[in-house]
């Protein structure tokens, strides 16, 4: 059944129309790859940019009336959540030191006046509400591994509890290509808690501008009549004195005709280029993508893909 308090509650808007914005664009190569992709952090964890906002009541909304489709824990260790918290604490304050401060053992939003203490079971919950990007924890005990939280509001297209609990070559199992990258899941794991902060960006193609993608209450347009490019920029941050490791998703929206023609150009290329099970995974229908760039992209695109 679909659900939404108000029908365009999670709209987000493109990052094309707002200067000011990243413009990140993660098909430079022209092909659809499946690659960690990991490229040391050089920006901040949080963005803090003039669409913050339309994200953070996105997720009140979202948290207040399907808690259990955004956030799920599962044998987080009290270790683990104190040290995630008073990271989280820590960067905001900061990352973003003219909206966020910390006092007295509490994260206090400058802005609304709100305070959040760090040690309070709750305050991962509360807490993520307050930024734009979607959090997860991965923890490590001996040779195992786990997915132990999930804040997670603007899932692409999978539900938090498919995924909670799981590990890395379970989380990934839906994804066409992965197998290789799935043998080597404790490696990649034991990466991202040991390595220094890392940033990797992931996309795909959708046919509105709505945050939640949770299958269960969206219902997608068929064929869509307009595509919008959906880039996630993912931060790893490794906390090895806990054995877990943070992980943020950012979501953006450009709109495919806001892109430059050479931008273009890339997106047709790698949608021609993209294999049929990727192109299940993806939910793209590669003929009408291709038709509908042929008809309205600004630059000259062949008739027959490359």
């Amino acid at each position: 059944m679909t659900w939404a308090p108000e029908p365009d509650f999670d709209l987000a808007p493109t990052v094309d129309a707002l200067p000011d914005l990243p413009r990140y664009f993660p098909l430079a190569s022209g092909r659809y790859e499946v690659r960690p992709g990991f490229m040391p952090l050089t920006e901040s964890v949080f963005t803090g940019d003039r669409t913050l906002g339309c994200y953070t009541k996105s997720k009140k909304i979202l948290l207040a009336q399907r808690e259990p489709h955004c956030y799920r824990e599962q044998n987080l260790a009290a270790v683990v959540r104190l040290a995630v918290s008073q990271w989280l604490a820590r960067r905001l304050a900061e990352e973003h030191p003219q909206r966020f401060g910390v006092r007295d053992g509490a994260l206090i939003n400058l802005v609304s006046g709100q305070s959040f203490g760090v040690t309070e079971p709750s305050f991962l919950r509360r807490a993520g509400q307050e930024v734009a990007e979607d959090l997860a924890v991965i923890q490590i005990e001996g040779d195992h591994h786990w997915l132990s939280l999930l804040h997670v509001c603007f899932p692409s297209g999978w539900r938090v509890a498919d995924k909670i609990g799981r590990t890395f070559a379970a989380i990934h199992a839906p994804v066409a290509g992965m197998t290789p990258l799935n043998r080597k899941e404790h490696q990649i794991v034991r990466a991202m808690v040991t390595k220094p902060p890392m940033v990797r960006f992931t996309w795909g193609l959708t046919g509105d501008r709505h945050l939640n993608h949770d299958p269960d209450f969206y219902q997608p347009i068929l064929p869509p009549p307009h595509y919008y490019l959906r880039v996630e920029r993912q931060v790893i941050w490794g906390l090895p004195d806990v054995q877990a490791a943070v992980f943020t998703i950012r979501t953006y929206l450009r709109d495919c005709l806001g892109l430059n023609p050479q931008e273009q150009l890339l997106l047709y290329r790698a949608i021609a280029t993209m294999d049929t099970p990727s192109c299940a995974y993806k939910s793209i229908d590669r003929q009408h993508v291709l038709q509908w760039l042929q008809q309205n992209a600004d630059v000259s695109i062949p008739l027959s893909p490359p």
